[in-house]
Order: C-alpha cells, then sequence, then structure tokens
C-alpha cells in the first residue's frame, strides 16, 4: 500500500509557502509603488530594471493565489465550519 498523506504536513507547508510568497508580493508591490518614478530600463534593485520586477511582481501574485485557493480547497470543511459558526452565534 502507498504512504498515506498527512494532511497536517500539507496544510503546514500550504500555509508557509503563502506567508513566503504574499510577503515578496507585498515587498515588490511596494518596491513598485515608490519607484514608479523611474525609467523601466534602470536597474533599481540587484541590479534587475524595473520592467522585470513588475513581470516578477506578476509572477508571484499568480503563484499566491494559486496557493491561496489550494488552501481554501483544502481547509474547505474546516472554513465552512467556521461561517456556520459565526453565523449560528449571532
Amino acid at each position: 500500500m502507498g504512504k498515506k498523506i498527512n494532511m497536517r504536513f500539507i496544510r503546514a507547508l500550504v500555509v508557509i509557502f503563502l506567508i513566503v510568497f504574499w510577503f515578496y508580493v507585498i515587498s515588490t508591490g511596494f518596491m513598485l509603488y515608490f519607484t514608479k518614478h523611474i525609467a523601466g530600463t534602470t536597474p533599481i534593485l540587484f541590479g534587475i530594471t524595473r520592467s522585470l520586477w513588475k513581470d516578477l511582481h506578476f509572477w508571484l501574485s499568480v503563484i499566491a493565489t494559486t496557493v491561496t485557493v489550494f488552501h481554501i480547497i483544502v481547509d474547505w470543511k474546516a472554513l465552512t465550519a467556521n461561517i456556520r459558526y459565526l453565523i449560528k452565534n449571532q
């Protein structure tokens, strides 16, 4: 028989990915916001141009959104139980 998937491990891994990817999305977003006056061909950080940072920001956002959707799918039962609890105890 195959090894049973440990859901606790998967949930922990998903949470770590959420924190890491959304941190980088927020960081690149702030950097792009505060460097909006710099031309797209001028290196701004680590020798990377603003236009490349924009592409990186976009793809990090796609990954973070995908991990978020996966997180909702994995924890759907807990999410609906918490919503029911909140609605019932109003």
